[in-house]
């Protein structure tokens, strides 16, 4: 990644924080419905758990030969929500403790569409996407906004409550946000590259998992993190 590329992914991240900050003021915001946890203790072990196991499923999938590319990543995605699923439905658990809380759905779509169109507005592109875009663009973009959803639910909506529910909020936050990078790390490292040459990228995910963490956090569903993420990626992919 350029300099300015970098000088422009701390801008648009700078700006979500402020404009997730000023959203914070509004009472709907702040009344937002926070999961709680019986057993904090056991809950974060079994998100661990469920890390452990996708992480393994990572490895294998990208440790064979064609799985690549934006379709593989929606199939990991995918197979990787299943695990979390099966808790869900083994501990008897409602998927509003995994992110979707009907009562903050509202709060989270407001709050993805805003951070949406603000990395819209700071890519200059919005008036090429008001004239419209060719159909392979938008099916780009519901792809990217299922992998960005399944993998949000996961990490957002699964794993950080349970661990900032066991470890406290901010060590569980940044837990979090390691384990996400850690999680994109056999993907990184497919096809024999070098784990120096990953480190940069490795960085960037756990600031990116920092930055989702926290919409998360405040908008208390992950259709924020998600929606704004989907948009992130397919703004910067487009040609």
């Amino acid at each position: 990644m350029s300099s300015n590329e970098l000088i422009l992914l701390a801008a648009e991240y700078f700006g979500v924080i402020a404009v997730v900050m000023l959203l914070g003021l509004s009472p709907h915001v702040r009344n937002r419905r926070e999961v709680t946890f019986i057993y904090p203790r056991r809950e974060g072990l079994y998100a661990l758990t469920g890390f452990f196991v996708i992480f393994a499923l990572a490895v294998v999938y990208y440790g064979e030969p064609g799985n690549s590319g934006l379709r593989a990543s929606l199939i990991l995605a995918a197979l990787s929500a299943l695990p979390f699923i099966a808790l869900l439905f083994f501990r008897r658990q409602p998927v509003r403790s995994a992110g979707w809380n009907p009562a903050n759905l509202r709060m989270g779509l407001l709050v993805g569409l805003a951070l949406a169109i603000l990395v819209i507005f700071l890519s200059n592109r919005f008036n090429e996407i008001v004239r419209g875009l060719p159909p392979e663009q938008l099916t780009l973009l519901l792809t990217w906004l299922g992998i960005c959803l399944l993998e949000e639910s996961i990490f957002r909506g699964y794993i950080q409550p349970r661990l900032s529910a066991w470890l406290g909020d901010l060590p569980g936050w940044v837990l979090t946000a390691a384990l996400f990078a850690l999680w994109r790390l056999p993907m990184w490292l497919s096809g024999g590259r070098p784990l120096t040459a990953a480190l940069p990228e490795l960085g960037l995910a756990f600031i990116q998992g920092m930055v989702l963490g926290y919409v998360q956090r405040k908008s208390g569903s992950v259709l924020a993190p998600g929606l704004y993420r989907a948009v992130s990626t397919w703004i910067r992919l487009l040609p």
